[in-house]
C-alpha cells in the first residue's frame, strides 16, 4: 500500500487505496507557535493489520512548496511526518510536477484533480469516483501523491 501525503501549514493530509477504494484522513495542527503545530502532530497510518495484503510499504510526501518562511515551517513538518513514518515503510518526497506528469495531469492542481477524475470515470478505481466526490483540494493532492507515485514506481519496475 501507498499512502500519499499533502502538507500545508495548517494542517496534513493522507489518502490511500484500500482494496481498491480511496480512504482518506487529516489532522489540522494545533495553532500558535511552530514548536506547538510540529508537537501536536500525531499521524495515524491505515490500519494494515487488518488487512495484511495491503501492507503499507511506500509514503510519498509531496515536496512542499512555500514562500519565505513558510517553506521552512512545511519543511520541519516534512520531517515529523517522515520521522513517524512506520519503520518498515520506504518514504520519499516528489515534486508536485513529477506526481502530476506521472498521472498524465500538466502542473496544476486543477489539471491533477482533472487528471484524477478522469481515472475515476474509466473505472480505474473500480467506480470510486463516489468515494471522492466531497473530498477538498488537500485530500485530492494527497491523492493524487498517492497515485502519483504509485504509478512512478510500476514503471521503474
Amino acid at each position: 500500500m501507498i499512502v500519499g501525503v499533502d502538507v500545508s501549514s495548517r494542517r496534513i493530509d493522507l489518502a490511500w487505496l484500500e482494496n481498491g477504494k480511496p480512504q482518506r484522513w487529516h489532522q489540522e495542527l494545533a495553532k500558535g507557535h511552530l514548536i506547538d503545530r510540529l508537537r501536536s502532530i500525531r499521524i495515524q497510518w491505515p490500519d494494515v493489520w487488518s488487512y495484511p495484503e495491503n501492507a503499507l510499504t511506500d509514503v510519498a510526501i509531496e515536496y512542499p512548496f512555500g514562500r519565505g518562511n513558510a517553506i521552512a515551517a512545511l519543511m520541519a513538518t516534512v520531517g515529523v511526518i517522515t520521522r513517524q513514518a512506520p519503520p518498515w515503510a520506504r518514504v520519499a518526497w516528489p515534486s508536485a510536477g513529477e506526481l502530476r506528469a506521472a498521472i498524465g495531469a500538466r502542473n496544476t492542481k486543477e489539471s491533477a484533480h482533472a487528471a484524477i477524475e478522469q481515472l475515476m470515470g474509466r473505472h480505474w478505481l473500480h467506480d470510486a469516483y463516489s468515494a471522492v466526490y466531497d473530498w477538498d483540494e488537500h485530500e485530492l493532492d494527497a491523492l493524487v501523491a498517492c497515485i502519483g507515485w504509485t504509478r512512478i514506481l510500476e514503471a521503474n519496475e
